[in-house]
């Protein structure tokens, strides 16, 4: 404490293990998140536009099961979109309950068969 001021004054070794722990801990954080892939794991086009889907987050909940989400890239500047939370079992061949086809049948089932592999491998 400086005398006379009313303020204390911290040692610069107490501010430099301050700093030291908090850039410890964000570095932790950093390397328990899965970050986004690189790498697409479905390219698509529809109505005119062409989009890159990735794995933004991956978690495993154990017994082959993980819990995902992807982010769908678009051309022309639109905004990305991350998706609600989902949940593949690898022992089952599910995501969110349901079946997935080894090859997309129907339109809604485009990229899902993709993202199943980069989830869970091949089959």
């Amino acid at each position: 404490m400086v005398s006379g001021t009313g303020f204390a004054v911290m040692d610069v070794r107490g501010m430099k293990l301050h700093r030291a722990s908090i850039v410890v801990q964000l570095a932790f954080m950093l390397l328990m998140a899965s970050p986004a892939s690189a790498e697409p794991v479905y390219q698509g086009f529809s109505h005119f536009t062409y989009y890159d889907i990735h794995i933004d987050f991956k978690q495993s909940l154990g017994n082959d099961r993980w819990r995902f989400r992807t982010r769908a890239e678009y051309s022309g500047g639109q905004p990305d979109f991350v998706s609600e939370w989902r949940e593949a079992d690898c022992n089952l061949g599910t995501i969110d309950g349901e079946v997935v086809p080894e090859v997309a049948q129907y339109g809604y089932q485009r990229g899902l068969p993709e993202v199943y592999r980069a989830i869970c491998g091949e089959r």
